[in-house]
């Protein structure tokens, strides 16, 4: 398959099961309340493709060549790649009384937040 069609062919797929459901996760139901998970997706993907120069006119063979013959002179390739990611950003609490948005608590921030402050006091006490 031609590589802008595969390109195609997945960003068409992509598109058709591009749901709500990505960002909002079923319900889960209790008998007090209802939860909705949330997330953020991200996709992309990307391709490309390339021929080198004709290698018989590298290596000095000296000789005419038909259109044919320096096509199968030019290595090539194609690739693909892509990235598909899902951060869960909290959930939506649904009760009787009200509605509210619970953010899921960001980990890896509030790491680089207490270490940034265990290097800033060990710094200042050294400078004493």
């Amino acid at each position: 398959m031609e590589l802008k069609k595969m390109l195609e062919s997945i960003n068409e797929k992509l598109q058709k099961t591009a749901d709500v459901k990505f960002v909002f996760g079923e319900m889960i139901e209790t008998k007090e309340k209802s939860i909705i998970p949330v997330s953020a997706i991200r996709y992309s993907i990307g391709g490309g493709s390339g021929h080198g120069p004709d290698l018989s006119k590298i290596k000095g063979i000296a000789k005419e060549t038909s259109e044919e013959e320096v096509s199968e002179n030019r290595p090539g390739g194609e690739g693909i790649g892509g990235k598909f990611s899902n951060q869960p950003l909290g959930v939506f609490e649904i009760t009787g009384e009200n509605t509210r948005f619970v953010p899921v608590i960001p980990v890896k921030a509030i790491m680089v937040a207490i270490s940034i402050w265990l290097v800033t006091r060990i710094f200042k006490k050294r400078r004493k």
